[in-house]
């Protein structure tokens, strides 16, 4: 049986922002790239993730400047990791257990980050998924 692996439905080409770039930045950044989420890194290390449920949590609904607050205050730091040999089904429960969307996916060897795997990428590919 071929089990789907992670590395075979991730996205390569993280899309990172520094931690004193502004969220209107990170915001704008997001929409020109049509993605949902932005790794946030301060001296060449990732610190953590921003996502656009975040923005609205953290600095709209609190009426804070969009323009004013840093991407380091609102990333959520402590990143949720997955190997890229992993596979989709253990993604799936991670995903479900730690209630996110996406987890930027890292390789046990390097401990560089490698990609990022999300539910849209997985259901995107779900009618070619053998689950079992």
């Amino acid at each position: 049986m071929n089990v789907t692996k992670v590395k075979d439905l991730m996205t390569r080409g993280l899309i990172t922002v520094s931690g004193d770039k502004s969220v209107i930045y990170a915001s704008e950044l997001m929409m020109e790239k049509n993605i949902g989420s932005v790794l946030v890194y301060e001296d060449s290390t990732v610190i953590g993730i921003i996502t656009e449920r975040d923005i609205v949590r953290k600095v709209i609904t609190d009426c804070r400047d969009l323009c004013e607050v840093q991407t380091r205050e609102i990333a959520t730091k402590g990143l949720i990791t997955i190997a890229p040999n992993d596979t989709i089904e253990h993604a799936l429960v991670t995903m479900y257990r730690k209630k996110i969307k996406r987890i930027p996916v890292k390789d046990p060897t390097t401990h560089d980050l490698v990609g990022i795997i999300t539910t849209h990428d997985i259901i995107a590919a779900f009618n070619t998924l053998e689950l079992r």
